[in-house]
């Protein structure tokens, strides 16, 4: 495969260009590393190939921090990731913050649908939940051997096809001596944490156990002010009867003044049991516990657009009654009134009309098979399961406005035969079981020129309980929307590296590449909703029954890469590959009319170079690389109002106040949607747009100037463009006759009883992807002789703007763009304090407080019409004290 082949694009040429500049360093009067045998870079091992080997040998664009890497940068959560790794982006995507949707190269997590960079941890993907796309609970950071990012489709060795990345997460395993540590942390915001290992050989080189646990506890530094600090007395609270300001006085509430949002308060407890029965046989087992509970996001009310019809009809419920009474229901003058105060509130004030909550419960169990077939075989055998339960109660809006959040469901009594439960069950929002089974033969041929690695994955998520959301959307408490899905994936896989040595022994710095997998991926969906319009015809309006909306989307895939690589010497690395990746369809449970969607697909052409070197004895390290990707059937989801009937005089009473003058909503065959103020469906469709081009550069580079000093830069720039976007505007009472600013130019939405009509939005910026990223580390130790020793590091993370939106122009969603920021962070650590087993560390995070934001929630011209921001963490400082015992 010659380098001509490469489909790229005039910026991908210009960027393989700076790649050739940086690799002519070599010959051009750098020295090789090999040739300074005092002036190396540590060596970094990962397993991104499915077995252990240096980084800078294997032909991926890859990123590791160690342990000790992690402990010094505060690593504990992906958000921390942010700015530290090229072409990587973390946001809660309009969801509560413990969403931490990584994004790498473009690819990351659609409403609904599968994310598209797995977290693995211990070979195993971690569970995904239904709704905010978090994977697994916190945690998982915490005591880790290392931490390995792969960029780009990983299409054949890993148990999920995924077209972004993976995030690779070891845990430490078990070893031979006995050992361990305590720590305590404390910091601002009242920061409380513990954590402790404790490593035991039981049985010499047989049987050795882990023990590791961790908990956090830290105020909020969101704080709720109460109705009152917006200039009302009270707030309209979460009810059955929609219309609360009006007609439910008694749903009037104080407020939650000095409740605290953003806090953390979880805990991590994880047992590791290898057994050793023989010199050949391993056995992994490790079983984990986490929880976490806390007061939820604090979501900031940022404003209300010209299409915030269902912001306007909220006010005018909760505090406008006169207005109702007028008809002049839509009037903004107390939305815009809140907005304003919001504002002058600032960042970090805001009052929310729910008692939020967000509750995690993570089980695993991971048992891992290794054996020794012969010294060029070995059999390797991964089962694991896993059950998360996630729970909250969430004031999206930001507000005390009752205008939209998601609650806990239950079953109302309107819902009649609910084959999911009986009127008054109480459900959460996610609740499943994953079990994965891989079986894996990895072994060397051909006088170990051959590295090949076959297997099969199977992998089953599953229901556990009652599961689904409840709608609070303009003033009306809607009882639930039910959902069960069955998701299976079946795979096959093969890869292998030839030396082609094997074929001519003049080509011995050569290595061929080749893998192939196909999937099986199904899944099962059932809706239930009390407001959904069916379109059984029922006898009379008494005697409907609640019909359950099904779906199957079903997709069989090959995947597959291509690589050669070239060892031009012992410390460089040339490598080319074309890489074709896939991530599954689903079943689209929240959507009002369309309920499957269909895979998407990436095939990226990469080229790359991994060079050690010294310059004037300096060891230096960089990694260069660059790509360009075509991204097919992009996985999308947009707002959706779905009109579900009309409102008519209650002469069934639905309302069941023995008025059957009143208007409640009330479906075209009689069906009983009272809940509904609205009548509306609310609810989203996930979708495919057609086609887009990604492409950029990565650069990772660092150096030691003088003994015991490292300086190391990453960098990366991404170009991303959609090619064909045909986006489907469907008629919406709410919408309708509002203007839309396609790539066509100005038109208007289509209003009730007109035709949906198809788009141009190819011209809108890509989602979630920062043309710029990049970050300086400084890392500086200090031996002090029988004092211990002193590690300095500091670090300047760059995250480039980002534009929060799929499916709206610029000029529709202005606030769509998140602004780009730096943080500054800084620790020095004291290790073996006077020579004794103690460390400390003292810390700080955005250094200079630094008040930026994360994600900004689209809204201006989708269903709601308002928008609300996310803010990063403000300065963080604290110390922490570690005592260490035994080897």
């Amino acid at each position: 495969m010659s380098v001509s082949s490469f489909r790229v694009t005039p910026i991908a040429r210009g960027v393989q260009a700076l790649a050739a500049a940086a690799v002519c360093m070599v010959p051009l009067g750098v020295s090789p590393a090999f040739s300074q045998d005092n002036a190396r870079l540590e060596e970094i091992i990962v397993t991104a190939q499915r077995r252990e080997e240096s980084i800078q040998d294997v032909p991926i664009a890859i990123s590791a921090i160690s342990a000790e890497s992690l402990r010094q940068q505060g690593i504990s959560s992906a958000f921390d990731l942010l700015g530290k790794v090229p072409s990587l982006t973390v946001t809660s995507a309009g969801n509560p913050r413990n969403a931490e949707v990584v994004t790498i190269r473009g690819q990351g997590a659609t409403y609904l649908a599968p994310v598209g960079v797995v977290n693995y941890f211990a070979e195993v993907p971690l569970i995904q939940s239904g709704i905010i796309a978090n994977q697994g609970a916190p945690g998982t950071f915490f005591d880790v051997g290392s931490l390995e990012v792969l960029r780009g489709p990983q299409g054949t060795l890993f148990g999920r096809n995924t077209t972004g990345g993976a995030l690779l997460l070891d845990p430490q395993k078990p070893s031979e001596e006995l050992h361990g540590y305590l720590q305590v942390q404390g910091g601002n915001y009242d920061n409380r944490e513990f954590e402790g290992v404790f490593n035991l050989p039981v049985i010499d080189d047989t049987l050795m156990l882990r023990l590791s646990y961790k908990s956090v506890e830290r105020d909020g530094f969101t704080k709720d002010v109460g109705p009152e600090g917006f200039g009302f007395s009270d707030i309209c609270a979460p009810t059955l009867q929609p219309l609360c300001g009006a007609f439910a006085p008694d749903a009037r509430s104080p407020g939650f003044a000095g409740k605290d949002y953003d806090n953390k308060d979880w805990s991590h407890l994880r047992l590791g049991v290898l057994w050793r029965p023989t010199e050949t046989i391993d056995n992994y087992f490790m079983a984990l516990r986490s929880e976490s509970k806390d007061n939820g996001t604090g979501f900031i009310f940022s404003g209300a657009g010209p299409g915030a019809n269902v912001a306007n009809l909220a006010g005018n419920f909760a505090y406008g009654v006169n207005n109702l009474f007028t008809g002049n229901v839509f009037d903004p003058t107390i939305t815009q009134s809140v907005v304003e105060r919001a504002r002058e509130l600032g960042p970090r004030k805001t009052a929310m009309n729910h008692d939020q909550f967000t509750n995690i419960d993570h089980d695993a169990y991971i048992n891992t098979l290794s054996i020794q077939l012969s010294d060029d075989l070995q059999l390797k055998n991964i089962v694991s399961y896993q059950e998360m339960q996630l729970n909250y109660d969430w004031d999206l809006d930001g507000s005390l406005l009752p205008m939209l959040g998601q609650l806990p469901p239950f079953i109302g009594d309107n819902e009649v035969d609910n084959v999911f439960g009986e009127p008054g069950d109480r459900g959460v929002i996610s609740d499943n079981s994953q079990t994965t089974f891989e079986l894996q033969l990895q072994g060397m041929a051909l006088d170990d020129n051959l590295d090949w690695v076959v297997g099969t994955y199977y992998s089953s998520v599953e229901p556990e309980g009652l599961q689904g959301t409840a709608s609070f959307n303009a003033a009306s408490f809607n009882s639930g929307l039910f959902f069960e899905q069955e998701i299976t994936a079946l795979a096959f896989y093969s890869q292998g590296s030839l030396n082609l040595a094997a074929l001519n022994p003049d080509w011995d710095q050569w290595r061929l590449t080749l893998g192939v997998r196909h999937t099986d991926d199904e899944t099962e969906g059932r809706r239930l909703s009390n407001n959904y319009y069916s379109d059984r015809v029922y006898s009379s309006p008494n005697e409907f029954e609640r019909q359950v909306r099904s779906a199957n989307q079903n997709s069989k895939e090959w995947t597959w890469t291509v690589g050669l690589d070239y060892q031009y010497n012992a410390d460089t690395l040339f490598y080319g590959k074309v890489t074709r990746g896939y991530k599954a369809g689903g079943f689209n449970y929240a959507a009002p009319r369309t309920l499957t969607y269909e895979p998407e697909f990436v095939t990226s052409y990469e080229l790359g170079v991994k060079a050690d070197f010294a310059v004037a004895g300096m060891p230096a390290r960089t990694n260069v690389n660059v790509y360009t990707m075509d991204y097919d059937d992009i996985q999308r989801a947009a707002a959706d109002n779905f009109p579900i009937g009309g409102f008519l005089p209650d002469t069934n009473d639905f309302n069941g106040n023995g008025d059957t003058s009143e208007f409640v909503c009330t479906g075209p065959n009689g069906e009983n949607f009272a809940a509904s103020a609205t009548c509306l469906d609310q609810g989203a469709i996930t979708f495919n747009a057609e086609a887009a081009r990604i492409s950029g550069i990565e650069i990772e580079s660092t150096i030691a100037p003088v003994e015991n000093l490292e300086i190391s830069l990453s960098y990366s720039y991404i170009d991303a463009e959609y090619q064909d976007y045909d986006l489907t505007i469907y008629a919406d009472p709410l919408r309708g006759g509002t203007t839309l600013y396609p790539c066509s130019g100005p038109t208007t939405w289509p209003g009730l009883g007109q035709p949906s009509v198809s788009l141009d939005y190819s011209c809108i910026p890509f989602q979630n992807t920062p043309e710029h990223i990049a970050a300086l580390n400084v890392r500086y130790y200090l031996p002090l002789g029988n004092l211990g020793e002193l590690v300095f590091f500091g670090s300047i993370n760059h995250q480039g703007k980002t534009y929060s939106s799929a499916t709206t122009s610029e000029r529709e969603d202005p606030t769509a763009w998140v602004d780009s920021y730096e943080v500054v962070n800084l620790s020095l650590e004291w290790n073996g304090i006077l020579g004794s087993s103690l460390d400390a560390r003292a810390f700080v995070t955005n250094a200079t407080d630094e008040t930026y934001s994360v994600n900004e929630y689209v809204g201006f011209s989708q269903s709601s019409g308002f928008t609300n921001t996310v803010y990063g963490e403000p300065r963080m400082y604290g110390m922490s004290l570690r005592y260490r015992f035994g080897d």
